[in-house]
Order: C-alpha cells, then structure tokens, then sequence
C-alpha cells in the first residue's frame, strides 16, 4: 500500500513533483479567498473550476490552464465575462499581438492570488505537504487561509 494513496505525480517545466495542488478564488475588490479546493497534483486546473466559482461573480480571471471554450461560454450564460488567458495552439504556434496585450492585462489584475500563495509557503510552511492525507492537508490549507482571510479583513477594517 502506497503511503500516500491520494497523492499523485505531475510535470512542470519537465520537472516531476508529487503531492497536491491547492486551487484558490478570491474576490478581487477585497482580496479575500472565497474559496479553496485541494486536489491530487495530476488533476487538470479546468476539472475544478465550476467549483472555485461562486456564481455572484461580474467576471473571472483566470490564467491559461483555464482556457475551455466550454467554461467561457458557461459563464457567458450565467452573466459572468469569462477574462481567461489566451493559449497557444497548433494552428496558432505564436499568439497575436492583442491576444498578448490582453493576456497582459489579465495578468496584472489576476496577479494577487500568487501572494496568497507567497504567503502559505513563506509564513505557514506550505511548500509542501506535511500531512499524509487530502482531507488533512486541506484542513491545514484551509486553517493557513482562514487566518490570511482574517490579517486580511482586518487590514480592511482599519484602513
């Protein structure tokens, strides 16, 4: 039996991690998460993204691994604009120019989720998975961002 039953192998960069992959949604006027889904490090970022979205929702920012023509036009019908980066294909090797422009603008308002993560590697120690478990590694997750959610709210409170 495998130590760590639930926990799967993946490629970045042509380098080989195992663990979990932690996907977050944040509101983007207050800079809280909403919400949070801890997966195997091998599920696709698109198989959890009906599970970051709340449905309140004006629009939703999203890098290129949420590029799905199926979850644009599902959020087309639930009045939500879909502001996912654009990716590369094979009948188009190199993006345009304001494919790239438009990238860059999703780039800038999507780029404060990274300090969340930032944040749960630099102060609560979750470069990696300690614990042995999904549900017990989501449990210290979640615990890490309850109390980032709530530095958070009070620096809105008092500011």
């Amino acid at each position: 039996m495998a130590r760590e039953p639930e926990a799967n192998w993946t490629k970045k960069n042509g380098k080989a991690h195992f663990g979990y992959k932690l996907h977050l949604g944040m509101d983007q006027g207050s800079g809280l998460v909403r919400t949070a889904v801890m997966t195997p490090a091998k599920t696709s970022d698109i198989e959890v993204a009906d599970q970051l979205i709340v449905g309140d929702e004006k629009a939703v920012y999203a890098d290129k691994a949420y590029s799905k023509k199926a979850l644009s036009q599902d959020l087309r019908q639930r009045r939500i604009k879909p502001r996912i980066a654009y990716r590369r294909n094979n009948i188009e090797p190199e993006l345009t120019g304001w494919k790239k422009r438009r990238n860059d603008l999703i780039a800038r308002l999507r780029a404060p989720v990274e300090g969340v993560f930032s944040q749960l590697k630099r102060l609560h120690g979750m470069g990696r998975a300690r614990c042995h478990t999904l549900a017990r590694n989501l449990g210290r997750a979640l615990a890490a961002l309850t109390a980032f959610n709530l530095k958070r709210a009070a620096k809105l409170v008092y500011a």
